[in-house]
């Protein structure tokens, strides 16, 4: 979803669907990217700006209704357990094998599967190391805050180079996945390149879903994947 201060149709919308998600879902899982940036929990719990206070406000409301689960994605990846526990929310590993009515279903953001783009693998080997999160941590709010656009620039400018191939998934990765997860159906988001791919692998059939990426301030764009008992279908 990529929620911002800047954003503020695509945060709008996000609430009401979420909302409306709640009173019908046995759980809602968000897969990372839930925010453009994240610069630490406390920036969620201390004093927070009204359109992050408007978010957290909602996931406590979904919470009592049902189950909310949250990942990391590559833009928010310092969040943590706190922001989980003040908006009632469970924080997700990276992968996750979720058991439905259909089978079991590989679930995550689906960054680790782009593993061509060496650069960005190398930044996140960098960045997900605890030594360094701790240091950025202890910084200032409004010195995190700037290192971040200064970051957020970057990668914009770093993305602009790149082919598109580079920054899709590897097929190596995603037969690799499969075959450890023992799961037929993988489902995650990341690339923004929504399809439903269909792969066979030594005879066997698998499905790859890639979610939408959310934008209603320049767009008419987003939705949710349903899967229950009847099948699976976009909303």
């Amino acid at each position: 979803m990529h929620l911002s201060a800047h954003s503020p149709k695509t945060n709008h919308r996000f609430l009401q669907e979420l909302e409306d998600a709640s009173h019908k879902a046995d759980a809602i899982i968000l897969v990372g990217d839930i925010f453009d940036v994240w610069i630490g929990d406390d920036n969620a719990i201390q004093k927070p700006e009204k359109w992050l206070q408007d978010i957290c406000w909602a996931f406590k409301r979904a919470a009592k209704k049902t189950n909310l689960y949250i990942m990391r994605g590559n833009r928010d990846f310092l969040l943590g357990d706190q922001f989980a526990t003040h908006t009632s929310s469970t924080l997700l590993p990276d992968q996750v094998i979720l058991k439905t009515q259909l089978g079991n279903v590989l679930v995550s953001h689906g960054d680790e599967y782009c593993t061509s783009d060496h650069s960005y693998q190398r930044f996140k080997s960098i960045t997900r190391k605890k030594w360094l999160q701790n240091i950025f941590l202890q910084l200032s709010l409004t010195l995190r805050k700037k290192i971040a656009a200064w970051a957020r620039k970057g990668s914009m400018h770093s993305q602009n180079k790149k082919s598109q191939y580079i920054m899709d998934v590897e097929q190596q990765a995603i037969n690799q996945a499969f075959e450890q997860s023992g799961c037929n159906l993988m489902v995650h988001g990341h690339t923004h390149r929504p399809n439903t791919h269909i792969i066979n692998i030594d005879g066997t059939t698998y499905k790859r879903i890639v979610l939408t990426d959310w934008d209603y301030d320049h767009d008419n764009r987003g939705g949710w994947l349903i899967i229950n008992k009847n099948g699976i279908r976009t909303s």
